[in-house]
């Protein structure tokens, strides 16, 4: 929903992604201006790698606390993000 970095630093991003083969950009014929991107099936198996790290990364964090610790801090988490947070965010607690 929002953007850190200018819209230059975008296209950057996109250029690296693409040239390390993990998205592919396409330009529709009927509108020009628009720049399709999806992520290639590189792309797919390096979030995979990633996501067993972030795993891995967490539990080694965050398993040593109990199942109430665990609840109270994403709770605590919740409440720091909530003035940060869009109306229509799939994380906001507003949600049904």
């Amino acid at each position: 929903q929002q953007l850190i970095s200018r819209a230059p630093d975008m296209t950057r991003m996109l250029d690296r992604l693409e040239n390390r083969g993990l998205i592919e950009r396409e330009r529709p014929p009927e509108n020009r201006r628009v720049v399709e991107v999806r992520i290639s099936e590189a792309g797919l198996a390096l979030c995979g790698v990633l996501a067993e790290r972030v795993v891995e990364c967490h539990a080694a964090q965050l398993g040593h606390l109990p199942p109430e610790k665990l609840e109270q801090l994403i709770e605590l988490l919740a409440q720091v993000r909530h003035p940060h947070e869009q109306p229509q965010s799939r994380w906001s607690r507003n949600q049904s």
